[in-house]
């Protein structure tokens, strides 16, 4: 039978294990959205925008916005800063649930755009 000593510095370790593996998660800034990180298309789209650019791993690119979009919301670590332009306009009705990025989960849009939750705004279908 185990002791109550042996118990607690298992329980004690344990614990200690699982806020070192936090601490390193965290470490890695994962913002909602970021620039491209690399090569563009030289074409310009609908929004005036390249319509491809390169991304880093779990990024990918928006081209109504010109930004990279957070591929899991869960992982993010930071929320997004508003974004505008002639291809994005507000939401109709949303959830009343706030996410990582600091928006509804779920919205309405006009016809002819998207609801990104990441960036919290209805995007012009590309």
């Amino acid at each position: 039978m185990l002791n109550l000593n042996k118990v607690l510095t298992i329980l004690t370790l344990a614990g200690a294990l699982n806020i070192g593996l936090s601490q390193t998660a965290v470490a890695e800034e994962m913002a909602c959205l970021i620039a491209p990180d690399g090569i563009c298309t030289m074409d310009i789209n609908a929004c005036g925008n390249a319509s491809t650019c390169t991304c880093p791993k779990g990024y990918s690119y928006n081209a109504a916005i010109a930004q990279c979009v957070i591929d899991d919301i869960a992982s993010a670590t930071s929320t997004s800063e508003a974004v505008e332009g002639s291809c994005v306009t507000a939401p109709r009705a949303c959830t009343k649930d706030i996410n990582r990025c600091g928006h509804p989960s779920r919205c309405t849009c006009s016809e002819g755009f998207t609801y990104n939750p990441a960036v919290g705004k209805c995007l012009k279908d590309l």
